[in-house]
């Protein structure tokens, strides 16, 4: 009714009445995933997805089950691989919004284990798992949309330097833990800010940019690629790209970052040697003068 073209106007005044109600609705978690059931339409789903986001969005942790809602999501994630695009991105910025307020921590310890399953489950899976990297490092790195994000940036940062990097280079870098660049100076007399530990996820010690180069080169030196192997080499590069102006250069060196995109230049597709150049350039942007690169 509310987008319908032909709904008369008071009825369709009736209708977004209701969707606001029931998206500030104490029981709107709840609401929000009946109606993601795939018993509904595509656009009852979509709605679903968006009451579930606002609820995540304007109510603090301790009115929401974060858990529940993280195994929820997960398994909608999953589930939903043969969903239309605009619902399974939906999803994946839901499942970044939680990440954002409860992750890393003791409670949720295993995100790289449960973003493997959706990875490795299938061509669209691991564009979801992609594209959670990817918005993350967005909203951490590029946009700056969540405030949420901006409060917890060292932990979350300090969580992906576990998840991205090697542990190889995690121990040399970072012994006594991670402490953003953007930290004042501290005052003399005055205590330091304590640097955030690393946690290393068991299971996952070559970390994930290493499996995005790995994957990525076995497509760049295939030939031909098909339109689905496009798509994923793209979506490889883009994830790599959000991350390339904060990576360590020992991390780039180490996983071979380099060399993956100057061999991505070679490929046969134009939006693949676009975005290879643009994540180039990025890089021959960054100022390796001093500091622990």
């Amino acid at each position: 009714l509310v987008y319908g073209s032909d709904t008369p106007v008071e009825q369709r005044r009736e209708a977004e009445t209701l969707c606001e109600q029931l998206r500030n609705d104490p029981q709107a978690p709840a609401y929000g995933f009946q109606l993601t059931n795939a018993t509904n339409t595509s656009m009852v789903r979509h709605f679903g997805l968006q009451v579930l986001e606002h609820a995540i969005q304007h109510r603090s942790n301790d009115t929401l089950d974060m858990h529940s809602l993280r195994d929820k999501v997960l398994d909608l994630l999953v589930n939903f691989g043969e969903e239309k695009a605009y619902i399974r991105e939906k999803l994946v910025s839901i499942l970044v919004m939680l990440v954002v307020r409860a992750w890393p921590s003791a409670e949720w310890a295993n995100l790289s284990e449960q973003l493997m399953r959706l990875y490795s489950m299938s061509p669209v899976g691991r564009e979801m798992a992609l594209g959670v990297w990817r918005t993350l490092g967005e909203e951490l790195f590029v946009y700056d949309r969540d405030p949420v994000a901006t409060i917890r940036k060292s932990q979350l940062t300090s969580g992906i330097v576990g998840a991205l990097l090697p542990k190889s280079v995690v121990v040399e870098l970072y012994p006594s833990g991670y402490r953003l660049s953007s930290d004042p100076i501290v005052a003399v007399g005055k205590k330091a800010k304590a640097a955030s530990l690393v946690v290393l996820e068991p299971g996952n010690e070559d970390g994930w940019l290493l499996r995005w180069v790995q994957y990525a080169g076995q497509l760049a030196g295939a030939g031909e690629l098909d339109d689905t192997q496009e798509t994923q080499l793209v979506a490889v590069i883009d994830t790599i790209a959000v991350y390339l102006d904060w990576i360590p250069i020992r991390a780039l060196a180490s996983t071979r970052v380099i060399p993956l995109l100057a061999s991505a230049l070679l490929v046969r597709s134009d939006v693949v040697r676009r975005r290879a150049s643009e994540a180039l350039e990025t890089v021959s942007r960054r100022n390796t003068a001093g500091g622990e690169d």
